[in-house]
């Protein structure tokens, strides 16, 4: 409602100056209507208000008749032109303006032009000759006043004009200079100081319009019309800054609407480099509406900051009124024929005059209220000095009693400080800044050592640990600054639980210390540290302890297993390593660790992980190797002695005899196989292939306890990465099979149970994360149909990440971008699922005794393809993995091998075995060929085999070769020792012995059906020999040695 008020206030105000000034302003004599406008070109009656618009200076005629009855004026509102003369028949009798200069607006004050005695009581003709350039206006038509009337109407428009702003410019002033020295008393400062800026501003503006001669065209009348409206928008835009800041108490839509200010005023300035003559053209139509439109934007802002306000009615009136002078002068922009009345001024002048007296007003009513305030505060120090009086007299008994507590105190300081250092508990505290106060036990002497507070606290820690170093700095101080009891728990979990300090194991506990009397000081933290070593020892003792007896009872519930391992591992180590290539060797070893970790057998698998290590350190230069080189090389590493610290370990927990193979079975398996090769040396083929089928399958077992002891490996294995997962279930037909042949299959599942608790099987929280149960699950279901053994292996976890497969097979060479890039999505998935068996692919970063060699999988295809059998994976991401493995059960019969079928491997490992023994090869080209009797050399060896194959196998060398031979067999490195003709021989048939060997053992042959006598050896200078009716196979090498043949003859197949 007072907002209201004052707007009805405002607009009453406005009217009633507006009148006021519009009477002092309306024609009170004759009108002249009768106007003739002769121009250079043309002439018509003229209609007012006129304007004229032409290309450099130029001047017109205005003609009419007029009659008068006495001494009288001829008026002239609106005028906009360089100057203008009465001529009244033919003479000119007076003239306003200079020809020289720029057209411009003359005052809003009539202009008159006087007429003397002369013509009164007659008709005159009379004109006004107007000079202008670019453009001429006259506003309203001339009219007549008679001399008395016309001087009393001046009189009063000169003091409501000039006499009224000379005397408002004085006002303005004195308002800003109270206002800003009062703003230096307040806390109001900035509200003073912005009002008291703008009646210093408003001052200048209302000086444009009292400024002498501003129709002159000189350089301080063009910067008074260009800076005018300049000092108008700023007066503006301080008043609202102050007004907002004085309601709000800050300044957030004076600061919105500061750029626009800013732009406006900015593009005034520019107006100094412009003609004074183009600004007075512009002026005529639009010079004046840029800066009112500033200025209401202002005044809108203003009004809507008071309207906000419950205390803003105050200012509701003035605001008003300005908004309503500045809406007068934009209306008259556009309406040529109004009255140039200068009511801005007066709207201006009135709200500085408000605001001024309101905040006078404000600034006394302020002082009043701080004079009580200051009578007040007296009277309370008055009331403190008595206070204090007494203070000072209760000083002394307070002092007394402060000095008792004071020493009670050190008393309890001491006795604490005593139990302290007689614990085996070292207590200290810290500061913000890390530094160890003074007060700690002696214990931390001992684990730190004397003088420790000298150093910091992370440096007594980690002297040597950088990175450690900077945590602890950073993280102590965090506990210190945090006040959630919840934050500060999770920060104080980061920190080190043990450390080792000078060669000791130190366990830390830690508390922050607040004080209960003063919240606001500095907290601490209190560390509590205990050597633990003694402890740690024990513990690992007991660790291990608890380690050997899990060994061992492994060993005792899986005693065939454990021995027939071990017997496998020697073998290999002994004799099979010779034979096998550099990538076989490796999966092996990977193997052989899988199946020692399942007897728990630590040291083992930490040794056969070291071996891996170094192969594979070694890789490139180890596949670049000749045989006997690689076989050098791994000799190094002692295999062999991978197995003894474990082994001796056991021995010492069992009876020595544990090792010796139980005899107490009916039929030994090593007794059926002396019988299977009998039954082959004295009958015929069409008697005992039968038979030996028959005695084969006395060694046959089902297949599931093969697996027996995975379920409880993969229960360690879980444990131990901390995974949860339900028992393993592993669901077998009764199906026998081979043992001898299919237990490398069964211990390469090692890797696939140890890949799916490592990779597949996701932490608790992921699985219950992607809605799973939280255990997971690994099943084996083993089944015969159509004389296949079928083996599906399924695990439910996170299944086979393509994208990440096929990225570490681009990585490791394995397959080309290019491949990958093009193939489909089908294809991709095909890819990834084939490459995940190549060597030494693992998507695993960091290698571990577990996981991370590459070799897991390979080795089971292997195992796989060398049954004859196929190996399959088909997998869902975040559902889970399937492999399926299909092995064909081969009807029960004897393997029929032919001279051709091992004539090839017989070659291949001839050459091996040379190489091994120091003899190459003089000519790379050898083949072998059917021939029709044996020619040999100096030494040959002859090998009969029996059984299904019957065959002899001989070797015939040259005597240089056969001492060669002899030399590497026998180790010996004197050039010139002469040999001995019965060692020779037998080092000939050593050697026929391991080249046939290896043949058989390459060729994958694990029946019984044949069997190989021991070599017998002849020598010859010349010999030939011829078999009539046998297939006779030879080949001849040339070596550097000397020469050498070999024969198979082919008896009976």
């Amino acid at each position: 409602m007072k907002n209201l008020i004052g707007v009805l206030l405002a607009i009453c105000f406005f009217f009633f100056l507006f009148f006021l000034m519009l009477a002092l302003t309306t024609p009170n004599g004759p009108i002249i209507k009768d106007w003739q406008y002769i121009g250079p070109f043309s002439a018509y009656e003229a209609q007012f208000p006129l304007q004229i618009e032409q290309r450099g200076p130029f001047s017109f005629r205005l003609r009419s008749e007029i009659r008068r009855a006495q001494e009288s004026y001829l008026i002239l509102y609106n005028v906009y032109a360089s100057r203008i003369d009465l001529v009244r028949d033919g003479v000119v009798i007076d003239s306003m303006g200079q020809l020289e200069d720029d057209a411009h607006f003359w005052s809003a004050l009539p202009i008159p032009f006087q007429f003397g005695e002369e013509g009164r009581g007659r008709t005159e003709r009379i004109e006004l000759v107007v000079y202008s350039r670019e453009k001429a206006a006259i506003g309203r038509a001339p009219f007549i006043v008679a001399k008395q009337p016309y001087q009393r109407l001046s009189g009063i428009l000169q003091v409501f004009s000039y006499d009224m702003f000379l005397i408002s410019i004085g006002i303005c002033f004195f308002i800003s200079f109270m206002l800003v020295l009062m703003g230096k008393l307040t806390d109001s400062r900035t509200t003073y100081i912005a009002i008291g800026m703008s009646a210093f501003f408003n001052g200048l503006y209302l000086l444009g319009y009292v400024f002498p001669d501003s129709s002159a065209s000189t350089g301080l009348s063009k910067v008074f019309t260009i800076l005018q409206p300049i000092t108008l928008v700023v007066c503006s835009y301080l008043i609202c800054v102050g007004i907002e800041s004085f309601l709000t108490e800050k300044i957030s839509l004076a600061k919105k609407i500061l750029w626009i200010n800013v732009f406006g005023i900015f593009g005034y300035s520019l107006l100094f480099f412009v003609p004074i003559r183009h600004i007075q053209i512009f002026n005529l139509y639009l010079w004046e509406i840029p800066y009112l439109t500033l200025l209401l934007i202002n005044m809108v802002v203003l009004l809507v900051v008071s309207f906000r306000s419950p205390h803003g009615a105050r200012f509701i009136v003035s605001v008003t009124m300005f908004e309503l002078t500045v809406a007068y002068e934009l209306i008259r922009v556009f309406f040529l024929g109004l009255p140039q009345i200068p009511l801005i001024g007066y709207g201006s002048l009135t709200v500085i005059l408000g605001y001024g007296l309101i905040f006078v007003w404000e600034f006394q009513k302020t002082y009043l209220e701080l004079q009580t305030t200051s009578n007040q505060l007296f009277a309370s120090y008055e009331e403190m000095t008595a206070m204090n009086e007494e203070l000072e007299n209760s000083y002394h008994e307070l002092d007394k009693k402060v000095e008792q507590r004071t020493h009670e105190l050190k008393v309890a300081m001491n006795a604490i400080k005593l139990l302290m250092d007689n614990t085996d508990e070292g207590f200290l505290s810290l500061g913000p800044d890390l530094t160890v106060e003074e007060n700690y036990s002696s214990e931390c002497e001992v684990i730190f050592g004397p003088d420790f507070t000298k150093e910091s606290f992370e440096n007594l820690l980690y002297p040597g640990n950088e990175e450690l170093r900077a945590f602890i700095k950073t993280i102590i101080p965090k506990i210190l600054a945090e006040e959630t009891p919840s934050t500060r728990a999770m920060y104080l979990s980061l920190l080190p639980e043990e450390v080792t300090v000078r060669d000791r194991i130190i366990q830390m506990e830690y508390r922050v210390l607040e004080s209960v009397e003063d919240l606001q000081s500095d907290k601490k933290m209190m560390v509590i540290l205990k050597d633990i070593t003694e402890t740690r020892i024990l513990e690992t003792q007991i660790e291990e302890e608890r380690n050997t007896l899990k060994m061992v009872i492994k060993v005792l519930v899986n005693r065939e297993d454990f021995l027939e391992s071990i017997l496998d591992f020697k073998q290999f180590v002994g004799a099979d390593i010779f034979h096998e290539t550099l990538p076989d060797i490796y999966r092996i070893v990977h193997t052989f660790k899988g199946t020692f970790a399942n007897f728990e057998m630590k040291r083992a698998v930490a040794a056969l992980h070291e071996v891996e290590n170094r192969i594979n350190e070694n890789r490139e230069t180890l596949l670049k190797m000749e045989a006997r080189e690689l076989f050098d090389y791994l000799s190094q590493l002692k295999l062999q002695n991978c197995l003894i610290e474990d082994i001796e370990i056991i021995k010492a927990h069992l009876n020595p005899d544990f090792f010796d193979k139980d005899r107490q079975l009916l039929i030994e398996p090593e007794r059926i196989v002396n019988i299977e090769k009998e039954i082959l040396a004295e009958l015929p083929v069409i008697d005992y292939e039968k038979l030996l089928v028959d005695l084969k399958r006395l060694r046959y077992i089902p297949f599931s306890q093969l697996l027996n002891h995975y379920p409880d490996y993969v229960s360690r294995l879980s444990q131990r990465m901390g995974k949860w997962i339900n028992p393993v279930q592993i669901t077998s037909d009764e199906i026998l099979v081979d043992k001898e042949l299919f237990k490398e299959l069964a211990r390469s599942l090692v890797h696939l149970f140890r890949n799916s608790v490592d990779h597949g099987i996701e932490a608790v929280e992921e699985r219950v994360e992607n809605g799973k149960d939280e255990y997971g699950s690994i099943t084996l279901l083993i089944t015969e149909e159509d004389r296949t053994l079928n083996l599906v292996f399924t695990d439910d976890g996170r299944g086979i990440d393509v994208s990440q497969v096929l990225g570490k097979a681009v990585e490791k060479g394995i397959l080309t971008a290019e491949s990958v890039n093009e193939a489909s999505a089908q294809e991709r998935y095909q890819m990834a699922h084939t490459v995940i068996f190549a060597d030494n692919l693992s998507t695993t970063q960091e290698t571990t005794i577990l996981s991370g060699r590459g070799v897991g999988l390979a080795s089971l295809k292997k195992a796989v393809e060398d049954l004859s059998g196929t190996i399959e994976v088909h997998s869902v991401p975040h559902e889970g993995t399937e492999f399926t493995i299909r092995i064909p059960l081969a009807e029960e019969k004897l393997e029929q091998i032919s001279p051709e079928t091992i004539m090839h491997p017989v070659l291949k490992n001839a050459i091996q075995t040379l190489k091994y023994y120091g003899v190459s090869l003089a000519d790379e080209e050898y083949a072998y060929a059917p021939v029709e009797e044996l020619e040999l050399f100096a030494v040959s060896s002859f090998i009969t085999i029996g059984g299904l194959f019957r065959s002899t196998f001989a070797l015939s060398v040259d005597q240089n070769l056969a001492e060669c031979l002899w030399r590497s067999f026998s180790l010996s490195e004197k050039e010139g020792e002469e040999s001995n003709a019965l060692e020779v021989e037998d080092a000939v048939g050593e050697i026929s012995n391991i080249i046939l060997g290896n043949s058989i053992r390459s060729m994958g042959i694990r029946d019984t059906g044949f069997a190989i006598f021991p070599p017998f050896t002849m020598r010859a200078v010349e010999a030939t020999v011829r078999l009539p009716d046998n297939k006779i196979w030879c080949c001849q090498f040339h070596t550097k040695c000397g020469l050498c043949k070999i024969y198979f003859v082919g008896i009976e197949s």
